[in-house]
């Protein structure tokens, strides 16, 4: 391996969209593929769109790895969380 060849793997096999990649924890996302019907409405496709990006959650996880919060701050705020959403279900009843 040349010094320059800092990252090359002798061993890898190239990773297909959705598997773990071998070298980076974090999973390879495919791109939204959205197919447009003939004769149907770019509004219609462009909502149909925009409906999945939200059902996939890239704006949410782009957010939650912008920066980085330690797991017992995570479980504090899974637990409070929790504790509000019972306290809301008590109060209905």
């Amino acid at each position: 391996m040349q010094p320059h060849d800092k990252y090359a793997f002798s061993n890898t096999e190239p990773v297909s969209r959705g598997q773990r990649c071998p070298f980076f924890k974090q999973k390879i996302e495919s791109m939204l593929i959205i197919d447009v019907k003939s004769g149907e409405n770019i509004d219609r496709a462009l909502k149909r769109y925009k409906r999945k990006h939200r059902k996939v959650g890239v704006l949410q996880e782009i957010r939650k790895r912008k920066h980085f919060t330690k797991p017992s701050v995570e479980r504090r705020k899974e637990v409070l969380k929790a504790a509000y959403i019972l306290k809301k279900q008590e109060d209905e009843n």
